[in-house]
């Protein structure tokens, strides 16, 4: 599963943590990986408010929850077991 933080704020505004949280709690039960797409110039810029600190506010969603963090080549080869 893939977000990116303009979808995630279009579509649910400032509840985009929250909506992430349910998704990772979600996939702590079924398996699954999340990759989290933060564009660097929407990172904190003032010309985009609604993401200014959501990057932050998805890390800590993603410590609360106890998600796993692997790269792309440890999933695939997990994959592979």
């Amino acid at each position: 599963m893939v977000v990116m933080e303009d979808a995630l704020v279009d579509r649910h505004g400032g509840a985009a943590a929250a909506f992430v949280e349910r998704h990772l709690r979600h996939l702590s039960r079924v398996g699954g990986a999340l990759t989290i797409l933060v564009h660097p110039g929407q990172f904190y810029n003032p010309e985009h408010p609604l993401t200014l600190g959501l990057y932050h506010e998805l890390l800590k969603v993603c410590r609360q929850v106890g998600v796993r963090f692997e790269t792309a080549h440890t999933l695939v080869n997990l994959a592979r077991r």
